[in-house]
């Protein structure tokens, strides 16, 4: 019989389903049902009909005929079309709706309709071809972490030689029926078959957790079916893991149209050269499998499509039921009040009370480990227990009764080889072991196990009593088999398991109150069991691990040191306390290398919440996906924004996302904002979309952001507003915005961000076509980036991108910004210890400061003039430039207070401190540290705070009030740190040692002084680095090493004289003097020589405080030596230097050189 319809043939003789001379694959049970519907088309069908009629003699629950029906709809086509055949009446069946013509062998069509009969011939009507689908629109694509299953066939010759194509057709035919029966079990796609084979997909449409281990026990499942059935086939097959891009048909959502992606590729090339009925797995793939299977290493293969070799490996054993550990367990934390209350219940159930717990937590969480280590503990206390474990499977819903035939054949020792008297030998064996009557309960547990029974029993049972009475045999094999021992039954991943087994355990704790069992069943968030409100139940909730506990399982994998790391830091936050994340972040950063950035999410952590994702409901996902473009935090405005919803659906789908726990509502005001629970849900939900998805996203949340005003209001928007526009491709908006966010990150003293904000900025101009403004503008921002880095403390890199602004700006020939380029040089190489090269760049910018008739820029030449002069020693000349400045910081804030912030030159005062620290000016430094002070708390701008905390405390410390100056000198380094201002730490550092060592302080000093000096040459800043010499050679003379001492100040003298730094070089003189003035030292030549020096260079500078301690130097020397000529040159020397301690207002001073 061939039954004709929309298109396709149905042949009942060869039981084949074909569309236009093409062959639509249809497992065998999927054809009953078809074709039974097409035979009683006239009248609806039941579902117990169905049943009877496709399954008889055999229980199955409706899910099988659910499924049947859906596998049927989809070979019938995609969308619509495909329910248009087959009509659903809820609660009632089925009916086939088309109209259908029979043809009985050469017969004319018999039509479900009335003929009618014309007078002449009609025309033959044009064929009407089959549509091609319509082409997927991108947002109907996604990505997908799969694995591929390739199968080739080769075929043994007939006896003619090669096969004829009768014979070849049915042979293929068998591996069609096979393959797709298998994919069906396992959850997996089939893609195409050709002659040759093909490709059985795993995690598409839907993503799958455990895609690798059902594609692999599929390949066993087809091989060892095959080999079986004695077909003379040899099937080649190969598995291998990797990202690939999906697409959907619009009309049906998990309806697969393409794959693409090297993943089929290079699993097609590996099957061709596997070994006959052997499989190959890509390292890949095996990594995923663990010790799930048993594999050969093979050399590696080079493979047409791939860059290199591959590493290969032959699947020689798969034991799905006895799974080993691949790593060592990692420590068990932080369960102790879970692991206490399963004994606590345990405890009761061995008083004869029968209990339950339910252990739910998200994927991860530690369930299955603390059933292990609960199993573990019972075991070393000695007592006699039963005790059974099964689990749910996630490709186990549609097969009944699937953990308890696990169960059971696991107990009774029942093989896939156990048929007929054999199984129920083992059935009989068990149940007597156990106690019970295998008389009489063994023919339900043999029609359960599908072994074949003649028992008068169950002859004439409905299938609804003979699952009544199947239930009755469970139940007195857990509640009373083994006799009053107690039991344990472990039930895994209850939320993956079948509606009859679902049915059974729920039976099982109606009657189980007054058994000696305690019942431990695992699920996920969003399973809902309806036994929860028995009294003799109890919930566990599996939390997160706390920050102590995760890091004791990231030091067990990587080491305490490298848990403590950064890059261990950013996996603890990462996995947000969740084990198995930890473990697998863990173990990635190990295979990779510390120095590896952790961007990639492991196959495994991946597969879990892709899984998650794609179980949701379609607009939810969808949903989901848009919000993980807005970001971790997601506010309920802008998503409303940018979605194409109504309001009360977009609620409805935000109270599925909170009831799954992807997101929590963190606020609700002022507007209601949503945050990830999970960063690696927000990467993976992020990742799963296509590029063009993304951009297009993008875009729509930068033009939302921006008609909401947002972007203006609040300066942190600028950082959100760059990421989307950025990422969106719309580069002049990119480069707007990180501009502005740089600018707001160098205000807050956030150098690393801008120097982030800005290069990104760079990366968006790079993208624009150039023009004049293009070219100012690429000025402008390497002039922001370059006083980025060098405040991040990369004076390297700063000057790098400097050198390209000058170049560009001269290119230009602009003035302006040759002047800024020119002031931010000299800079440079006053920090590179250049003072020459600082005061002839400062000069430059000067000249052209003047032309351009810039007071802006006329006050930052200003600025870094004094700085010049400064490092030089000649702070007279220093005061002279920075004088104008603080004249145009005092006539800005009178004009404008709000404009403090911004105004240029607030740099002069601390400057100006520091100059009048070394001449001695302490009255007038004192005014303007009280100045400098007030301006520096206003706002948080620790840059500003730095030199005024460090000027203010150098000036005091100068004038030999530590106990005044080294609260201030502690604020300035903290402040350094704290901010990151890595510039400023070798010289605030130095300051610090030098006030401790004054304070007495001396081990504290030392360790401060050597730091700075080792850090200043790492970071090449040679500024004031004599300074930082001289502080540290005085710390080692007060404790005693003068060698060193002395070594530290010849070497200060020669940077200094090598810097043309007079200044320093004048400290650094007076230091040799001390040194050499040591009572262990021979004659004071020497030191009369070396402080003379000091003395010369201090009277040409103005340091009137040095002078003072040339004077009390030489006077100590003189004093120490005797003799009356000496003696009176002591005295010279030393009223020389009170008389300047006086003038200078410096009692401490004072006091000591009185007092000899």
């Amino acid at each position: 019989m061939r039954y004709l319809f929309g298109g396709y043939e149905l042949n009942t003789e060869t039981q084949e389903l074909s569309q236009a001379g093409r062959l639509i694959p249809l497992t065998p049970k999927a054809y009953a049902v078809l074709a039974h519907l097409i035979a009683n088309r006239d009248r609806l069908v039941s579902k117990d009909e169905l049943l009877e009629e496709i399954w008889p003699g055999t229980y199955v629950d409706d899910s099988a005929v659910k499924r049947n029906i859906m596998a049927v709809r989809r070979a019938l086509g995609s969308g619509s079309n495909a329910n248009e055949h087959i009509k659903t009446q809820r609660a009632r069946g089925y009916r086939f709706a088309t109209s259908v013509q029979v043809l009985e062998a050469a017969a004319e069509p018999i039509s479900d309709t009335e003929p009618s009969a014309p007078a002449v011939p009609p025309a033959p009507e044009p064929i009407a071809m089959p549509l091609p689908p319509p082409p997927v629109a991108p947002e109907a694509a996604e990505r997908k972490l799969i694995t591929a299953l390739y199968c080739t066939v080769g075929h043994a010759a007939g006896p003619g030689g090669a096969l004829d194509l009768d014979s070849l057709h049915h042979r293929m035919q068998t591996v069609y029926t096979c393959a797709y029966e298998e994919a069906q079990r396992y959850g997996g796609t089939v893609q195409y078959i050709t002659g040759e084979g093909g490709f059985i997909l795993f995690g598409a449409p839907l993503a799958l957790e455990d895609h690798a281990r059902r594609a692999v026990l599929t390949a066993w499942a087809l091989q060892r079916r095959l080999q079986g059935q004695g077909t003379g086939l040899a099937l080649h097959m190969a598995l291998h893991t990797g990202l690939v891009v999906v697409s959907q048909r619009q009309a049906q959502p998990y309806d697969m149209g393409t794959v693409v992606g090297e993943v089929t590729t290079l699993v097609a090339n590996m099957a061709r050269q596997a070994p006959r009925d052997g499989s190959l797995a890509s390292a890949t793939t095996v990594d995923l499998l663990q010790d799930e299977v048993r594999t050969v290493s093979l050399p590696p293969m080079a493979i047409a499509g791939a860059t290199h070799e591959i590493a290969v490996y032959q699947i020689v054993e798969v034991a799905p039921q006895q799974v080993a550990e691949t790593h060592l367990p990692t420590p068990f934390v932080g369960r102790e009040v879970e692991l206490a209350m399963l004994h606590a219940r345990w405890q009761q159930v061995q008083g004869g009370q029968g209990q339950v717990v339910g252990i739910v937590g998200e994927p991860g969480i530690g369930k299955s480990r603390l059933l292990r280590e609960f199993r573990t503990a019972l075991a070393a206390s000695g007592v006699d227990v039963v005790q059974h474990q099964c689990d749910g499977r996630s490709y186990g819903a549609a097969t009944p009764y699937l953990p308890i035939l696990d169960l059971l054949r696991t107990t009774w020792a029942i093989s896939d080889t156990d048929h007929g008297e054999a199984m129920a030998a083992k059935i009989e064996a068990g149940l007597l072991e156990a106690g019970l009557e295998a008389e009489v309960l063994g023919p339900y547990f043999q029609s359960l196990l599908g072994a074949e029974t003649s028992s008068e029993a169950l002859t004439g049972l409905s299938p609804d009593v003979l699952r009544a009475r199947i239930f009755d045999a469970l139940h007195q094999y857990v509640l009373h088999g083994h006799g009053s021992r107690p039991c344990v039954v472990e039930v895994e991943n209850a939320h993956w398991i079948d509606a009859t087994s679902e049915a059974y355990f729920t039976a099982l704790i109606d009657r189980m109150a007054g058994a000696p069992v305690l019942l431990l069943i695992t699920f996920r968030p969003g399973y809902r069991p309806v036994w929860l409100d028995k009294s003799y139940v109890t919930q566990i909730a599996m939390p997160s691990l706390g920050a102590t506990d995760s890091r004791k399982i990231v030091s067990a994998i990587l080491g305490q040191q490298s848990a403590e790391s950064s890059t261990g830091q950013r996996l603890l936050a990462k996995a947000e306390g969740n084990p198995f994340f930890l473990e697998e972040l863990a173990r990635s950063v190990a295979e990779q290398g510390q120095a590896a950035p952790m961007r990639t999410i492991p196959n495994t952590v991946h597969a879990v919440l892709a899984e998650r994702i794609d179980r949701l409901a379609p607009a939810a996902k969808q949903l989901l996906q848009t919000a993980a473009v807005v970001g971790p935090e997601v506010p309920l405005g802008l998503l409303k924004a940018v979605v194409d919803v109504s309001e009360d659906d977009l609620d409805s789908h935000l109270s599925q996302l909170q009831a799954g726990e992807f997101l929590h509502a963190t606020h609700l005001l002022p507007e209601p904002v949503y945050a990830f629970k999970h960063a690696l849900t927000h990467e993976v939900a992020y990742a799963n979309l296509l590029q063009s998805q993304r951009r297009q996203l993008h875009i729509r949340i930068v033009e939302a952001l921006e008609n909401t005003g947002e972007s203006d209001r609040q300066p942190d928007m600028a950082e959100v507003l760059a990421h989307h526009a950025l990422s969106g491709e719309r580069w002049e908006k990119a480069c707007h915005y990180f501009t502005r966010a740089g600018t707001h990150a160098m205000a807050r003293s956030a150098y690393r961000e801008a120097v982030t904000a800005y290069e990104q900025a760079l990366q968006g101009m790079a993208q624009l076509s150039e023009n004049q403004s293009w070219r100012e503008q690429a000025v402008d921002l390497r002039l922001l980036l370059h006083a980025a880095l060098l405040r991040a403390g990369d004076p390297v890199r700063s000057r790098a991108i400097l050198g390209e602004a000058q170049a560009m700006a001269e290119a230009l020939d602009d003035a302006y910004r040759l002047g800024w380029t020119a002031s931010y040089l000299s800079t440079h190489h006053l920090m590179a210890g250049d003072t020459e090269g600082a005061l002839a760049y400062g000069q430059r910018a000067q000249a052209l400061a003047d032309v351009c008739e810039d007071e802006t820029l006329q006050v930052d030449v200003r600025l870094h003039l004094g700085q010049a002069y400064h490092a030089r020693g000649e702070y007279a000349a220093a005061m002279a430039e920075l004088a104008p400045n603080i004249d145009f910081v005092h006539r800005v804030l009178s004009q404008n207070p709000s404009e403090l912030p911004t105004i240029r030159g607030l740099h002069a005062l601390p400057w100006m401190i520091l100059c009048m620290a070394e001449t001695g000016d302490f009255v007038q430094g004192e005014r303007y540290i009280e100045e400098a002070l007030g301006i520096a708390a206003i706002g948080e701008r620790p840059y500003e705070q730095v030199v005024v905390y460090g000027s203010t405390g150098w000036l005091r410390l100068r004038r030999g009030d530590v106990a005044a100056a080294t609260p201030w000198l502690e604020r300035a380094m903290a402040c350094c740190q704290s901010a990151g201002i890595a510039q400023m730490l070798p010289i605030a550092t130095s300051f610090l040692g030098a006030a401790y060592l004054q304070s007495g302080r001396g081990t504290e000093a030392i360790a401060l002084l050597e730091d700075a000096v080792e850090r200043a040459a790492a970071m090449r800043v040679m500024a004031y680095h004599a300074l930082s010499l001289v502080c540290l050679g005085q710390a080692y003379r007060l404790d005693g090493r003068l060698p060193e001492a002395k070594a530290q100040a010849e070497r200060a003298i020669h940077l200094a004289q090598a810097q043309q730094d007079g200044g320093h070089e004048a400290w650094a003189y007076h230091l040799l003097g001390e040194t050499l003035a040591q009572p262990t030292t021979v004659g004071i030549e020497a030191a009369e020589a070396a402080f003379q020096q000091a003395l010369r260079r201090a009277e040409a500078r103005g340091m009137r405080p040095l002078q003072a301690h040339c004077h009390l130097g030489l006077g100590m020397l003189y004093h120490h030596t005797h003799g009356h000529e000496q003696a009176s040159r002591a005295r010279t020397a030393l009223d020389a230097a009170a008389a300047l301690y006086r003038s200078l207002d410096m009692p401490v001073w004072l006091t000591r050189a009185e007092a000899i």
